[in-house]
């Protein structure tokens, strides 16, 4: 990581998977690449994603294979100043003051590698399907067993086991001065 300032725990890291609407799994098959944007489930530092039995991916993914995952936090422009705030600013600070807080964004990433692997013990399948569907329907989690029963063998259920985990981010707090080495408040 170049800006090991903003480097972030495995906690932060972990924590914005768990937030993320998504991930994009990245792989390379053949001297091709690759990247799938998916839902991802954690138990720890598996990640579990579901997919139908047939398809390119599933021709493409093989055990043990080498996998790189991205997730992307919100993304915003800090309004740290009003118009006339920046220009007296400048007078002091230079127009460096224009890079580093006006033109700029606030963001966090979570970036790991893994290897990945296809589920096929049905216990360790039916719970991450649960832990995939408690994110999409927490509310409907009353009829998930009978529908588990119906679809098990309609899906397919792959792991990433997590061997680096790293998290990035830029933040400004209230005064308007970057919080760096995984500063929290």
């Amino acid at each position: 990581m170049r800006r090991k300032d903003r480097e972030m725990d495995e906690k932060f890291a972990l924590s914005l998977i768990d937030q993320a609407d998504y991930g994009v799994l990245s792989f390379c098959k053949e001297n091709k690449s690759y990247s799938r944007p998916l839902y991802f489930a954690r138990n720890n530092r598996t990640l579990y994603f579901h997919s139908a039995t047939q398809g390119e991916k599933v021709k493409l993914l093989s055990e043990g294979m080498d996998v790189e995952l991205v997730f992307v936090g919100d993304i915003r422009v800090p309004k740290l100043y009003k118009k006339e705030e920046v220009k007296e600013r400048m007078e002091k600070e230079g127009p460096r003051l224009l890079l580093n807080k006006v033109f700029t964004t606030e963001f966090s990433s979570t970036m790991a590698r893994g290897k990945i692997r296809l589920v096929n013990a049905a216990k360790e399948k039916k719970e991450a399907l649960r832990k995939i569907s408690q994110g999409f329907t927490p509310d409907m989690m009353e009829f998930f067993d009978e529908a588990v029963e119906m679809s098990l063998d309609k899906v397919l259920i792959y792991a990433v086991e997590l061997y680096e985990i790293r998290g990035k981010r830029k933040k400004f707090d209230e005064k308007g001065e970057e919080m760096k080495w995984g500063r929290m408040e």
